[in-house]
């Protein structure tokens, strides 16, 4: 049943805050019981399994979607080819972050830490299959639970298993690994009352869910690997206590992000408007509104930051500071950039994210290389910042030549703009939403 476009926006909203919030309290615990050394090697385990977890997906969660509310197919027929899919994907996926591994520095892992981070890879598998099969359904209450239960279990075990049982690294990671099976027992006693869970080759629909899939699963892996990229080459060529420095420092600043996922729904459901030209005025006036917006609250974070993170995070973390500060411009940039990456997603033009992600991967790549050994974290920071400076010029470029809209005008701010709430206009969409729950582009 069709649900009111505000009252979808409130949930996703909502749901991402509350996310975030108890993300935040887990982080905290985390970075004070394990330091900057444990910190880091918490990080830099879970790197590569979310590197791979959004490859290997290839955008099946956001092409199910698509299929389950095209009716193209019965939906019992795609869930049985997914089921099928996540067989495949997890062995894969799993294979190759167990050769990632190889390359890892064998004196700080133990063959736990490495089974644990390798078996989050299938469970997280379930949970984002299992997510986009309810959204599909427009089942939000029940898909956004979905969402919260691995979150707050994960707070509740970090307790446990780090604080109470002193399992350090250890477990940090039992904990995520058994927050993520309690969800995943959910999704599937949710979706199991509906469907029967069998296992189908169906090489038709197994077509038709990659190649609507592909392309976005490409330009998002780029897009993370970008942000990502830093915490594996600081692994290799700095220490441990750098990494936990400049995890702590980029995660700090790149929490408080989470709303604007709203903007991600607003305009996956704006995609296939008619008034195409009156969509792009909205996109200008959100994204001048959204860039004013990150960067006044980007200046109250790199003034609060001194003061904040020893109080919150321990002074073991003050080295971490800086990082705050001078990654912000990144974020700024990010947030923007995504915004208009959504509309370039919804008028089909994905393709063109890849263009402008993957040369912006190789400046980062290069750059980090040239910097870390000399300047450690912060070297990381500056490449960061001057990659998403690329990525974001290339974005608006390719929007604006997408959309005919003038370079200029897009910073120039109207009495218009300041009444970009109309965009939250309550009505009833006759058709579902595009874009899975809390997803960028």
């Amino acid at each position: 049943m069709a649900q009111g476009f505000f009252k979808n926006i409130m949930a996703v909203s909502g749901t991402n805050a509350f996310n975030t919030l108890i993300n935040v309290a887990t982080g905290i615990l985390i970075a004070r019981f394990l330091g900057p050394d444990g910190k880091g090697l918490y990080t830099s385990l879970l790197v590569v399994p979310t590197m791979i977890l959004s490859l290997s997906e290839l955008g099946i969660r956001r092409s199910t979607i698509h299929h389950i509310g095209d009716k193209k197919y019965p939906a019992q027929q795609i869930i049985s080819a997914l089921a099928f899919f996540f067989l495949f994907t997890s062995i894969v996926g799993v294979t190759v972050t167990a050769f990632v591994y190889r390359q890892f520095d064998p004196s700080t892992l133990t063959l736990t830490m490495i089974l644990l981070a390798l078996f989050s890879i299938p469970i997280r598998l379930i949970n984002k299959f299992s997510g986009g099969i309810l959204v599909a359904e427009e089942r939000f209450k029940i898909s956004n639970m979905l969402s919260r239960i691995p979150v707050v279990a994960d707070l509740v075990f970090v307790v446990l298993f780090l604080i109470i049982l002193k399992m350090s690294v250890t477990g940090a990671l039992i904990a995520l690994v058994i927050s993520n099976v309690i969800s995943a027992i959910y999704g599937l006693l949710i979706i199991g009352r509906k469907y029967k869970l069998t296992f189908s080759f169906n090489l038709e629909i197994m077509k038709s869910l990659l190649s609507l899939g592909i392309i976005y699963a490409i330009a998002l892996f780029l897009a993370r690997l970008n942000f990502k990229i830093d915490i594996l080459l600081l692994k290799e060529l700095a220490s441990d206590s750098e990494v936990g420095f400049y995890s702590l420092g980029a995660n700090i600043a790149e929490k408080w992000q989470s709303p604007f996922a709203v903007g991600a729904v607003i305009l996956a459901s704006s995609a296939n408007a008619k008034d195409q030209a009156k969509v792009n005025q909205d996109v200008s006036r959100l994204f001048r509104m959204t860039l004013l917006f990150a960067v006044v609250v980007s200046s109250g974070i790199f003034i609060l930051a001194p003061f904040l993170v020893p109080i919150v995070y321990s002074k073991a973390f003050i080295p971490s500071i800086p990082i705050v500060q001078y990654i912000l411009p990144a974020i700024v940039l990010l947030i923007s950039g995504k915004l208009l990456a959504s509309r370039i997603a919804g008028l089909k033009k994905t393709h063109y994210i890849i263009y402008i992600h993957l040369p912006a991967l190789i400046v980062n790549v290069v750059l980090n290389i040239l910097f870390i050994p000399k300047y450690g974290a912060m070297g990381a920071v500056f490449a960061t910042n001057i990659s998403y400076s690329l990525t974001f010029i290339g974005t608006l470029w390719i929007y604006c030549h997408i959309t005919k809209t003038s370079f200029f005008s897009m910073f120039r701010f109207t009495r218009e703009d300041l009444r970009f709430g109309k965009l939250f206009k309550l009505r009833k969409r006759k058709k579902k939403l595009d874009a899975p729950v809390g997803e960028g582009y």
